[in-house]
């Protein structure tokens, strides 16, 4: 390969690899605003069947108080924002759970 090619394709890679990075996030991110639904979702009445985690609900059951959903909302999506644009992962993961206690 020519050095415009190598340099070309090594841009195609760490853009995938990226990609795939944001996605994982993305993942876990969501895992944990599904932990936060079934909270909010329990707290109200809501059925074992419409839980997210429904092999957690007894975990689920006596959790303490946590912050609202609306709330988890906001800062997970300050957490994905601040690793979107280059941040470090556990320091943005860090002043998340710092934030949720």
């Amino acid at each position: 390969l020519s050095a415009a090619q190598r340099e070309e394709l090594e841009k195609e890679v760490e853009g995938a690899v990226g990609v795939a990075y944001l996605r994982e996030v993305d993942r876990l991110l969501e895992e944990l605003l599904g932990w936060y639904r079934d909270l909010d979702y329990l707290r109200v009445g809501g059925e074992s069947r419409g839980l997210f985690h429904p092999d957690w609900e007894a975990a689920l059951r006596t959790q303490g108080e946590t912050p609202p959903l609306t709330k988890v909302s906001g800062l997970v999506r300050t957490a994905r924002g601040a690793i979107e644009l280059g941040g470090r992962f556990d320091a943005a993961l860090e002043a998340l759970f710092l934030q949720l206690a």
